[in-house]
């Protein structure tokens, strides 16, 4: 090497050091104005491979139209990428650190006199904003073995453990670490790149995620972006992963996750076996009657198709059941007996169009079982459903619907009574008279 290249380092070293970023943005500008096109491409030349395809790229650009996300990250040299990537890592550090601070910015108080208490909302934020700038370098950072590796689960395993142990004693982390979008999809994106290396499959990815699930003691993951990840996958994984729930769905890991209704597992689980295995769909869905009511209208439907009354009116029954879970009586509702729209348990479901679904279902029922009785009191439980205060519309409907004197009266009752109460002034003293 000639003196001449080997002073250039200590050259480049010292104009870093004696001007700004923007004076050395003007001198490079100012050379690349003068430098012909071959001593340009000399000088490029002599760059590691990757920084000449970069150099290039930055002063050969494509047109505006066809630049993408994609071609503004490859602008972009790896060592850079590297150097952003530590960078981000390095602010994720401090972000834990200052939340392992006793009288850190995370430990508020919201007056004088009050406790202070830990801000969840505002930690989880900040490391979100880190993880929004990492997701795009994630698969780069993995294939390319930038440091820190991008193993995030180890990384909230540990702000778990510094956090906790960082505040004071007496102070808790009261509704957990609700992980956003992005901080959710960089756990899952590092964890399925990982697991692709190693030559795993799909359902031991999804076995992978529910253990550290159950290893964060505070942190949850957003059930939204894990389903979202998972529905995004190849057809054959998806097919992979239905076939490791169906398996092992009895496992100690899965029983309960997929026994819930709210649970990104299940959702997952259900919306395959729907798109993979149709015969079964409605004999599982069934079993998720007693969480979400509504789940039982599409059994009913196709019950009803094959006119089986007799099963129809069993999940007609367990429908109604997880409807009027709620309901503090201790008599169950009868079609002949009371008015639905008054039961209490419909007070946190008002849902009209599926409840008048249900009850027409529920008369169809009837009528395939000869129950006429049952069927027309069904018919003023529909009209009951959306037009109970309208007085005409019920008066017809009790005076034209065929009903027993017993049936109607007490129809009627239930209906009356239900007025009074949604009308008069509420108090909380007892009202003897209105």
């Amino acid at each position: 090497m000639s003196k001449q290249n080997s002073d250039n380092p200590s050259k480049s070293n010292q104009l870093l050091k004696a001007l700004t970023q923007l004076e050395i943005s003007q001198l490079i500008n100012a050379l690349l104005g003068v430098l012909s096109s071959e001593l340009k491409e000399q000088a490029i030349s002599q760059l590691p491979a990757d920084t000449q395809k970069t150099v290039r790229q930055i002063l050969d650009p494509s047109p505006p139209l066809s630049a993408t996300k994609a071609t503004a990250v490859a602008t972009v040299s790896l060592a850079k990428q590297a150097e952003v990537w530590a960078g981000l890592w390095r602010e994720w550090d401090m972000i834990v650190s200052e939340a392992a601070e006793e009288e850190g910015k995370y430990i508020v108080r919201e007056a004088d006199w009050e406790q202070p208490y830990f801000d969840t909302t505002t930690f989880i934020e900040d490391l979100e904003s880190v993880a929004n700038k990492m997701q795009p370098l994630i698969q780069i950072a993995f294939e390319y073995e930038f440091s820190p590796e991008p193993d995030f689960v180890t990384a909230l395993l540990d702000a778990e453990t510094d956090v906790a142990s960082g505040i004071p004693d007496w102070m808790e982390i009261m509704d957990g670490l609700y992980l956003e979008q992005h901080l959710t999809d960089c756990v899952l994106q590092g964890e399925w790149l990982n697991i692709r290396h190693q030559g795993q499959d799909a359902f031991q990815f999804a076995e992978c995620i529910r253990e550290y699930e159950q290893q964060f003691q505070e942190i949850q993951l957003n059930s939204g972006t894990v389903f979202a990840f998972l529905i995004h996958l190849s057809e054959p994984d998806r097919q992979i992963i239905l076939a490791g729930l169906t398996a092992n769905k009895e496992a100690a890991i899965w029983k309960s996750i997929l026994a819930d209704i709210h649970s990104c597992w299940q959702q997952f689980y259900l919306h395959s076996i729907e798109q993979y295995a149709p015969d079964r769909y409605l004999k599982e869905l069934r079993t998720t009657i007693y969480q979400q009511w509504q789940n039982g209208l599409p059994i009913i439907e196709e019950l009803l198709n094959e006119q089986n009354y007799p099963e129809s009116l069993v999940a007609i029954e367990e429908t109604l059941s997880s409807l009027l879970k709620h309901d503090r009586s201790d008599v169950a509702w009868t079609p002949e007996n009371s008015m639905l729209v008054a039961s209490q348990g419909l007070y946190y479901d008002r849902n009209s169009a599926n409840i008048n679904t249900l009850l027409r279902y529920y008369q169809q029922t009837a009528q395939g079982l000869n129950q006429t009785e049952r069927a027309n009191a069904l018919e003023i439980q529909q009209i009951g459903i959306d037009r109970w205060f309208n007085w005409s519309s019920m008066f017809a409907a009790f005076v034209e619907i065929p009903l027993s004197e017993i049936t109607r009266q007490a129809l009627f009752t239930s209906w009356r009574d239900y007025v009074v109460s949604r009308t008069k002034s509420y108090s909380w003293k007892k009202v003897d008279s209105w």
